[in-house]
């Protein structure tokens, strides 16, 4: 496949958020270069990818194909969807050096080729668990990240895909703020939904008995629509520094960072 000129993959490449907070404000500007030509470097792949992905769409639809979204018959049908360069013919990266920005974006791909599509949330921490954590030098993403695998695990089922960004900021003002987290999970099946949101809210430390509690705790929407608005969104205050999370903001379970794995390395040839 012959790649397109950069100047040809389409509108402006996204502006991704610092995949490193840390190098975003220290004084290191090598460093700084590096990791800003990493963030550009992913934005225009995944656009490339996009538009190489949206002309297989058309020819898959004139084929016949009843479900030419799907991520599975662009890999797997006739003509398995490849792209092995970058769109400036370069190789494409390894997973290992991709930004975690690009790592999510791969997995909202894949969880939205689903007809069920994924569910999002936003799920404030409650200052009870967020002090009790610090305090105990407990890395508080990794706390949820244990506690919403747990009720997950015990309320629908083993190895869900789902992921989030833990914050600490005033999108608005950009003041510090409690410790909120926002992601998605796979709905394995509808009728599984109300138990995702209530195991979200368990994971929460939410009463579930009580109306308020669970309208302030947590907020839930299901997504249909691939794109990269969502994770623009949930990676708005990644920049930002917060003693908190100790640079430890991103979380994709086991299960999700596997699967993002595999469709990249299907994508692009890695092994």
């Amino acid at each position: 496949m012959t790649p397109v000129p950069p100047n040809s993959i389409g509108p402006t490449a996204p502006t991704l958020p610092p995949a490193d907070y840390r190098i975003a404000k220290c004084g290191n500007w090598p460093a700084r270069k590096k990791e800003s030509a990493r963030r550009t470097r992913d934005a225009r792949n995944y656009q490339y990818i996009r538009e190489i992905r949206n002309a297989r769409i058309d020819k898959l639809i004139r084929s016949g194909y009843e479900r030419p979204n799907a991520t599975v018959y662009l890999m797997y049908g006739e003509e398995p969807f490849r792209v092995t360069h970058q769109y400036d013919g370069k190789r494409m990266p390894p997973w290992r050096d991709l930004t975690p920005w690009m790592k999510v974006q791969l997995l909202t791909m894949l969880l939205n080729d689903r007809e069920e599509g994924f569910l999002t949330f936003t799920i404030n921490v409650p200052d009870y668990y967020e002090n009790k954590w610090i305090d105990k030098g407990q890395n508080p993403s990794a706390m949820m990240r244990d506690r919403i695998s747990k009720e997950l695990t015990k309320h629908v089922g083993k190895n869900l895909k789902f992921f989030f960004v833990m914050e600490g900021h005033n999108k608005t003002e950009k003041t510090r703020t409690f410790l909120h987290l926002q992601g998605g999970v796979i709905i394995p099946k509808s009728s599984d939904l109300p138990a995702i949101k209530q195991a979200l809210r368990r994971a929460a430390g939410y009463d579930l008995r009580s109306p308020k509690a669970k309208e302030r705790g947590a907020a839930f929407k299901t997504y249909y629509h691939q794109g990269i608005a969502l994770t623009d969104y949930i990676f708005k205050m990644f920049d930002l520094i917060d003693d908190r999370l100790a640079g430890n903001k991103v979380v994709i379970s086991n299960s999700g960072t596997q699967a993002a794995r595999k469709l990249w390395n299907d994508i692009t040839g890695r092994s």
